[in-house]
């Protein structure tokens, strides 16, 4: 999604709308989704449809545009099939910022029913589920991913009180408790924070993100980052398997699993799991 607003401090919004869209379809049934890593390559104006397409190895690519005027939000989104490049659907969503949070859950609900994807109840569950019901929680959270995702120390801590600011807000928000824990660990994985300040920070947060969303596969993962730290390694292959089982799209969970089995001396299983990542 491309930050139509003119001004590079509403990139949160349309960074924060794609990477929710990207984790929201990928646990869509019988839907091969691509990672932010790979698609936000091809992120901008002048996106050539049918090259990235042909490079991702897929079948339709979802893009759209964020405009802002005060509290005014407009986003726009379409479904392009890259076969012939014509128009899957499309629709244009007019909200205010404190309502932006229900978008991707809208688009993700449209496109379910125009490719006809047959949800059972738990996986319609999973889709219609909100993040949060606080708006200033929401702008928070996408804020810390925004600024995470930007590698860095100074970036990185800037993301932790982000995070920590989204729980204040709204003590239930699994997700932000999921993204606190990656921060923590980051900075102990850069040596900007010690392991013994660190990790037990980076455990309390992904088991506080787990005991609100049990189903959530990310805080399954980032768990088990943190019990491989501890030398778990038990518990830590338990998390990692649970994570790919509850949604076998994603990629960083492939990676941190390929990492882990590669550090146990598993190369062939680790092989599988990276070039599962790269799928």
């Amino acid at each position: 999604f491309v930050n139509g607003t003119g001004n590079s401090d509403n990139d949160y919004l349309s960074d924060g709308l794609s990477e929710n869209l990207i984790n929201d379809l990928s646990r869509l049934p019988r839907l091969k989704v691509i990672a932010r890593s790979s698609s936000f390559r091809y992120r901008g104006e002048n996106v050539d449809i049918q090259d990235a397409a042909r490079k991702l190895g897929v079948g339709a690519i979802l893009t759209g545009r964020v405009s802002r005027r005060g509290d005014d939000l407009q986003i726009s989104a379409e479904l392009i099939n890259t076969a012939d490049n014509t128009r899957i659907w499309a629709d244009v969503y007019n909200r205010s910022v404190s309502d932006a949070m229900k978008v991707p859950e809208e688009i993700v609900q449209a496109i379910s029913e125009t490719l006809q994807l047959k949800l059972s109840g738990a996986q319609q569950q999973k889709v219609s589920k909100q993040l949060t019901q606080n708006p200033k929680a929401y702008q928070s959270y996408v804020n810390g991913v925004f600024f995470r995702r930007k590698n860095g120390a100074e970036n990185i801590r800037k993301a932790l009180e982000y995070q920590k600011r989204a729980v204040a807000l709204d003590a239930n928000f699994a997700r932000a408790y999921t993204e606190l824990s990656i921060d923590f660990a980051a900075l102990v994985e850069i040596a900007e924070l010690s392991p013994k300040e660190g990790i037990p920070q980076a455990r309390a947060a992904a088991e506080k993100a787990l005991a609100l969303d049990e189903t959530l596969a990310e805080a399954h993962y980032t768990l088990a980052r943190v019990r491989n730290f501890e030398f778990d390694w038990k518990e830590a292959e338990d998390g990692f398997q649970k994570a790919l089982e509850l949604n076998p799209n994603l990629a960083a969970a492939h990676t941190l699993f390929a990492d882990f089995l590669s550090q146990l001396g598993r190369f062939d299983e680790a092989v599988r799991e990276i070039r599962l990542a790269q799928e």
